[in-house]
């Protein structure tokens, strides 16, 4: 999608009357008001504004306009924007937007508990240790760094009833060593056996615990998105009002460049750290950028 350069921060405004109308600029420069709405009101939900430049036709576009006619863009949009911001239908389309957040979350599917289920898994896993693709020696190797695991677990653990079941299971793997060192011929077996339930439970715990921490997640963050529902327009606004006025501090318009195409880089390089914000007035130029600052600052005088 084609964006205009300035108008993914929705801040520029005006009382200044102009022959173009906004929606008329917007369609001069390659994108049109729906596409500019819907990143407004995404801009105002998060609090973080959409700066990057696309580079395509917008900016073609932009480029052949002379700086009064950046100027004269960026006041006419800048009212369009200002008017939607402070319409019913903008702060409507805001908690819509925030509504339909909350459709996206959600913990999952509880993982099947059943004994039919772990049943089912643990014969999977019991074949497959059970192969005859699987060498002795590798199976060592498995055990070995079983053990190694189980050792470091059981150190790391202070509950004693914790330590009971992980010493538990280091005993059942010792044996099994001591049947692989002796050559035995049940070793296969019951490395089989004793892994497979390892295997089939440490796998479902995993789900468990993925799917206990899914539903923490989940209620966090629907009381964020409750907490974000109820944030006013006219804060919303100051947000992103103060965001874009704090990262477009003193921008260096008369900065030079090297390299060429998208390898060009600032001869400055502490310029490479600033924010997108920053280089997207850069880019835009000194006239178009000094206005937007001048609206964003007008407009956030007005909310206070």
């Amino acid at each position: 999608m084609k964006k205009f350069i300035l108008i993914a921060t929705g801040l520029l405004l005006t009382a200044f009357t102009v022959v173009i109308t906004g929606e008329e600029w917007l369609l001069k420069l390659q994108t049109n008001s729906t596409l500019v709405k819907k990143q407004v009101v995404e801009d105002l939900y998060g609090g973080v504004l959409n700066t990057y430049f696309d580079g395509g036709a917008t900016k073609q576009a932009w480029f052949k306009l002379t700086d009064a006619q950046k100027k004269d863009a960026v006041l006419a949009v800048g009212a369009f924007v200002k008017n939607f911001c402070t319409s019913d239908a903008g702060q409507k389309a805001v908690l819509a937007f925030a509504k339909s957040k909350k459709l996206e979350v959600g913990a999952g599917e509880k993982p099947d508990s059943s004994a039919e289920r772990f049943k089912e898994e643990k014969q999977k896993s019991y074949d497959a240790l059970m192969g005859n693709n699987i060498a002795d020696d590798t199976r060592f190797a498995m055990l070995t760094g079983t053990i190694t695991g189980t050792e470091s677990l059981l150190a790391f653990k202070s509950d004693e009833n914790e330590k009971i079941k992980i010493q538990a299971s280091l005993d059942k793997y010792k044996k099994l060593l001591a049947l692989y060192n002796s050559k035995s011929p049940t070793f296969k077996k019951e490395f089989a056996r004793i892994m497979s339930d390892d295997v089939a439970r440490r796998a479902y715990e995993t789900e468990i615990d993925q799917y206990n921490q899914s539903v923490i997640d989940n209620a966090n963050y629907f009381k964020e998105l409750d907490a974000k529902e109820q944030i006013p327009q006219t804060d919303r606004l100051k947000v992103v009002l103060h965001s874009f006025l704090d990262n477009t501090e003193d921008v260096d318009y008369s900065a030079q460049l090297t390299g060429t195409g998208r390898q060009k880089r600032f001869v400055n390089q502490d310029y490479e750290a600033k924010p997108a914000m920053w280089k997207m007035l850069y880019r835009a130029g000194k006239v178009p950028g000094e206005a937007a600052r001048a609206f964003a600052e007008q407009w956030m005088n007005a909310l206070k």
